[in-house]
């Protein structure tokens, strides 16, 4: 049982927050309202018309107004990162500067400009496949150093390293 119940806050105070659906009537926030009373009001975005766009408006509409458990937070990330390369982002890109470049990951910015989330929130929910590590192979490393980094990965949990931890590794 909820320490919350929406039935009884309603008789006090009405019905402060609809229901936010998309332009097909999918639910981007309220699904305790909806099921606490199935004729709570709504309001539909037709504006959210992707699936792109839906992931945005749920992290927009739940990440900092109520506690979101981890994994909604995983699947809202991961589902934005899935779109953006599809669409041709790329976890790896070089921009070139005067002195010489540097690079970002495209996803990760995206992701964070989109949200408005930070940089380094949008990487804590991130599945490695859309950080740096899997374009890792291209570095030239000797035999000495990835030994170091196949030992030293076996000792901790690979979902908590971030690409740059690994890019340092194997480099060293």
């Amino acid at each position: 049982m909820s320490e919350y119940d929406h039935k009884k806050s309603t008789k006090i105070v009405g019905q402060l927050y609809p229901i936010l659906l998309d332009k097909a009537g999918n639910t981007i926030d309220g699904v305790h309202r909806r099921q606490a009373d199935p004729n709570w009001r709504t309001e539909r975005h037709p504006e959210i018309d992707t699936e792109e766009k839906f992931f945005v408006a749920r992290c927009v509409a739940n990440w900092h107004r109520r506690q979101v458990s981890k994994e909604e937070k995983i699947e809202w990330i991961n589902g934005l990162a899935k779109i953006y390369s599809e669409q041709g982002y790329k976890t790896r890109k070089t921009v070139k500067t005067d002195t010489g470049g540097y690079r970002i990951n495209e996803i990760v910015n995206k992701i964070a400009e989109v949200t408005g989330l930070t940089e380094q929130t949008v990487r804590s929910y991130l599945s490695p496949a859309y950080k740096l590590m899997y374009e890792i192979i291209t570095f030239s490393v000797s035999l000495t150093s990835l030994h170091v980094l196949v030992r030293f990965l076996n000792k901790k949990d690979i979902n908590s390293l971030d690409s740059y931890t690994i890019g340092y590794l194997i480099i060293t």
